[in-house]
This record gives structure tokens, C-alpha cells and sequence, in this order.
């Protein structure tokens, strides 16, 4: 299998045709990815039928039997006093704040993959976090990793779903106790990625972003700031909801992560009938005035209230986390005195 890559942007020699491993062995020292090292990955010949599931994970992610509610979704995390490690909060937003403006490159997906095809890819892995019940910091991560590398090596729109899948598995790894096995990845992909081609591009994606897997995200935000902004659970699950589905417009990744999460809570009380929508903690957290948040605000309603029928959508409905049905449509709990949605 080929990968089309644009290589332009990269201060490396261009890859020899005849191989891809020539691409992060570029002094042909014999680099290569031997299987047998992985674990359940010795034997190509034991890929199941497609109409198999290989392990009996896929749909019951640490349910190997398969057995109880397959319909079952990962929990929203809600942070608690002790998770918040105040002693260390400062620190920590510190460090993630310098990092911020570094990572702040998906804006530029526009030039190097369509819209919908993203869209698309995100879909699949949306659906994927949601068989084997992942985390959502996973999902945040697997999102961050497959954009990033995108901008990195313009990749072709072909090796999208690859890429998507094996920035899952990575972000699995990175955030699970329990990641999927790359052969469960398999055939949750319908076998489009093989194993193999799965472990290589995970390799490759490894190696274009230099093995830096983290970086900020809205997951890092939202439990310190909706703990701030003392939010109610169906607050903090519409709040989570909203992150979720920013992740597939990347127009607003045009803001830091810390912004865009601000700017979710500032929608949430609104649409809630909070008084006042921005507290003054929450100017204090986030450094952030409301005139500021404003008009991220405004995108973000615009996207809850476009979501019907979208899988995120479906989940949400799915768990019953009593969110209004109001509020999921964009509509505020109180009547405003006009029709678009305002924060005077």
C-alpha cells in the first residue's frame, strides 16, 4: 500500500520510490517495523473473516466476553475537588498556555483537505471511540494528532481513514489503561486499514510530530472551568457535547483551545438563563472578558443547533443526561427579546 504524502514542507530528502520506510529511515540503515515484536501481531495469517470479530472487544471495550449492554457509552468525566490539584493549578495553565499558541495550526486544514472529507473520517472515529467506550480526552487527542499530522505532511485525502484510525490507536495509548488492539482497530475500519498498515502509519505519524503526542486541547480546560463556573451535571454534559461537536468544524480551530472552551461555557449559561452568563470567577479562571468570548459563543450555538442526526448527537440522546430537548436545538431556556441569540 502507498501513502501520498507532499513532502514540500519537509526539511528531509524526499523519500526513495520503492519504499516508505526509506521516508523515516532516510540513510537506508535497514529500519523496518518486524511484527513479531507486537504482541498478537506475529502472524498476518491470523487476521479473521471479515464477518469476525477478532477479539470480542469491538462494541464492549474491557468487556472481552462481549457480554452486557452493548449499547453502553463512555461516561462524561466531571472533575472533583482532588482532581483539580489546586496546588499545582497555576503551573499546570501556565505551561499550557505557552504551549497553545505552537499547536495552533488546524486553522489551516481548509488548504489541504476538504471539509467533508475530514468530517467523514471524524465521523468513523467518533463511532469507533464510541464501541469501545474510550475516554473522551482520547477522542480530544486522537482529533488534535490526525490534524496536526495532516498539516505536516499535506496528506492525501486516501489515506485519511488510515490516518484517522491509527492517530485513535496512538491517543488510546496515550490516555486508556486498556487500549484497543490494533487487530480490533482492523475490523472496526471494515478491514479498509490492515494491521499492518495501521502500525506503520502509526509510525510515521509518530515520527513527522517528533513523538510530541500531547498538546492542549479543550479536554484540559473544561473540568478546571466548569468546576469555576459551578456548573450543574446536564450543564457539563451540554458543555461537553458542544466541545465534541466543535471538534468537527475546524474553523474553530482558528481559536486556542482554552478560548474555545471558555467560549462553551459562556454559551451553556446563556442557553441555561444563568445570571450573570459570565461570572466574575470565570473571568478570573480564564483570563477572558465576555465581549471577548462573544463571538466564538455565537459559532458554537450555531453548531449545537446544526447537530440533529450527527452520531455526537445521537450519543447524547442516547445517554439521557437531561439536557433540555430546548436547549439541544440552540434555544435558550428564557425568552430572549429578539431573535438572535444575544449576551448583553
Amino acid at each position: 500500500m502507498s501513502f501520498d504524502f507532499d513532502e514540500a514542507s519537509d526539511s528531509r530528502d524526499s523519500p526513495e520510490p520503492d519504499g516508505l520506510a526509506n521516508w523515516w529511515d532516510p540513510d537506508n540503515q535497514g529500519v523496518h517495523a518486524d511484527l513479531s515484536d507486537f504482541p498478537g501481531m506475529d502472524d498476518s495469517s491470523q487476521r479473521p473473516a471479515p464477518d469476525e470479530s477478532p477479539s470480542g472487544t469491538v462494541g464492549r471495550h474491557g468487556d472481552p466476553d462481549g457480554e452486557g449492554d452493548s449499547g453502553s457509552l463512555p461516561p462524561t468525566p466531571v472533575m472533583d475537588e482532588q482532581q483539580l490539584v489546586p496546588e499545582y493549578t497555576g503551573d499546570v495553565f501556565a505551561k499550557l498556555a505557552r504551549d497553545e499558541a505552537v499547536y495552533l495550526s488546524r486553522a489551516r486544514l481548509v488548504t489541504t483537505m476538504t471539509t467533508e472529507r475530514r468530517a467523514e473520517v471524524l465521523e468513523q472515529l467518533v463511532e469507533a471511540h464510541i464501541q469501545f467506550t474510550l475516554k473522551a480526552e482520547t477522542l480530544f487527542l486522537a482529533v488534535d494528532l490526525f490534524d496536526r499530522f495532516v498539516v505536516a505532511k499535506h496528506a492525501d485525502h486516501r489515506d485519511a481513514l488510515l490516518i484517522g484510525y491509527a492517530s485513535l490507536l496512538i491517543a488510546a495509548k496515550f490516555e486508556e489503561i486498556y487500549p484497543p488492539e490494533v487487530r480490533d482497530l482492523a475490523f472496526a475500519s471494515s478491514y479498509k486499514c490492515k494491521r499492518e498498515d495501521i502500525v506503520l502509519m502509526e509510525v510515521i505519524i509518530l515520527s513527522t510530530l517528533a513523538f510530541k503526542v500531547c498538546a492542549p486541547n479543550p479536554s484540559h480546560f473544561v473540568g478546571s472551568y466548569a468546576h469555576a463556573n459551578k456548573s450543574t451535571k446536564p450543564q457539563r454534559h451540554l458543555l461537553q457535547h458542544m466541545l465534541e461537536l466543535s471538534l468537527m468544524e475546524p474553523q474553530v480551530s482558528r481559536y486556542p483551545p482554552s478560548h474555545v472552551t471558555a467560549a462553551a461555557v459562556l454559551a451553556v449559561n446563556f442557553l441555561f438563563g444563568r445570571n450573570p452568563k459570565w461570572p466574575e470567577e470565570m473571568a478570573e479562571r480564564t483570563g477572558r472578558t465576555e465581549l471577548a468570548l462573544r463571538q466564538c459563543s455565537e459559532e458554537l450555538l450555531a453548531i449545537l443547533g446544526n447537530a440533529d442526526g450527527s452520531v455526537l448527537r445521537r450519543k447524547v440522546l442516547k445517554a439521557d443526561h437531561q439536557i433540555p430537548a430546548r436547549v439541544l436545538r440552540g434555544e435558550p431556556l428564557r425568552e430572549q427579546p429578539s431573535a438572535e441569540p444575544e449576551f448583553n
